[in-house]
């Protein structure tokens, strides 16, 4: 059975409020004037501020296009939450805890 008209309004809604949060966390990092990358990145913003609660979700970007900002924003929107980021190299982490604190985001090792 398709979706009714209030099912679609509903997810619609969800959707646009998922990008204002998204583009109001990337505003938070990176200043007023922060626009998103890529249309991969819009997407991949969108879904992290409104994630399923039954399917579990993955990205994949390429190199250079600002993955950290995911989870960057997500916690510059979130009260009283932890996000817990697995990184695979020190090297990493370090550049990661530094730009997280530049941004004004509690971050520790």
């Amino acid at each position: 059975m398709p979706p009714t008209l209030a099912q679609r309004a509903k997810h619609s809604n969800a959707k646009a409020e998922a990008s204002s949060q998204a583009l109001l966390g990337l505003q938070h990092i990176y200043g007023l004037n922060a626009q998103l990358q890529s249309e991969g990145q819009a997407a991949a913003l969108a879904l992290v501020h409104n994630p399923s609660l039954t399917v579990p979700l993955v990205v994949v970007l390429p190199t250079s296009s600002r993955k950290s900002v995911l989870f960057f924003s997500v916690a510059a929107m979130t009260i009283q939450q932890t996000v817990i980021v697995v990184v695979p190299f020190v090297a990493l982490v370090d550049n990661i805890v530094t730009r997280a604190q530049t941004a004004s985001l509690y971050c520790v090792q």
